[in-house]
């Protein structure tokens, strides 16, 4: 998949999750959100296994992570840049 997708991807989620994190920030401070299609796939405790997970899922990488806390971080295109093994 090319990156301007990708970045594509992030971007629309990001903005989604902004919309989203007063309700995420109750139940999920801390965790990490896994968005995809602008919506919150799946909540996980650390970025390494939701990017394990949504590397699994979908072949074209079109997805994002961002944490879950207070102020908004974009983890961007870097929450694709976890190394991946193989088990």
């Amino acid at each position: 998949m090319d990156h301007p997708a990708i970045q594509d991807e992030v971007d629309k989620n990001y903005e989604a999750f902004q919309k989203l994190l007063p309700e995420l920030i109750e139940e999920h401070n801390g965790r990490f959100a896994l968005m995809r299609g602008e919506k919150v796939v799946n909540i996980f405790d650390s970025v390494h296994d939701a990017v394990v997970f949504a590397k699994e899922k979908y072949d074209d990488d079109l997805f994002s992570v961002q944490k879950i806390t207070k102020q908004a971080v974009d983890l961007g295109i870097f929450s694709h840049a976890v190394h991946v093994v193989s088990v």
